[in-house]
């Protein structure tokens, strides 16, 4: 699996994210908000005052966007580079084969070669070890 993608993958989606942020300050001004029904004033200037602070921050957030965008794209591809390199470099343990093997194969025990050994589900001894087990954590 790799995590680094082609520079206009980290365009498009800084775009996005960008359009998504506007609009949610789009659908925040949609409707009229309540500190400017409390201004006695005709609706005329009301919906004046109320315009202008929408246009306002949608002029900010966009600027503030774009004056980010180059230095968010890069530190999000060196991450994504980070992460394909500790990926490759990565090299398992010998516990997480044990685990993996104790998970897919139901090793019970492992003996003194190094080989493991399969869980006998069919004896009556392992049967009551389980219920004696269940009862025990209640």
């Amino acid at each position: 699996m790799r995590y680094l993608n082609d520079k206009q993958h980290y365009v498009d989606l800084y775009d996005l994210l960008t359009i998504k942020e506007c609009l949610r300050l789009e659908n925040r001004f949609s409707k009229p908000s309540q500190s400017l029904q409390k201004i006695k004033a005709s609706d005329k200037e009301k919906l004046r005052a109320e315009m202008l602070a929408h246009n306002l921050l949608l002029y900010y957030t966009k600027g503030d966007h774009y004056c980010n965008k180059e230095t968010t794209i890069q530190k999000r591809m060196e991450a994504d580079r980070l992460r394909d390199e500790k990926l490759e470099n990565a090299t398992p343990n010998h516990k997480s084969k044990d685990l993996l093997l104790f998970i897919t194969q139901g090793v019970k025990s492992r003996d003194f070669s190094g080989s493991f050994g399969r869980v006998d589900t069919s004896n009556d001894s392992y049967q009551q070890g389980q219920k004696d087990n269940y009862y025990h954590k209640r």
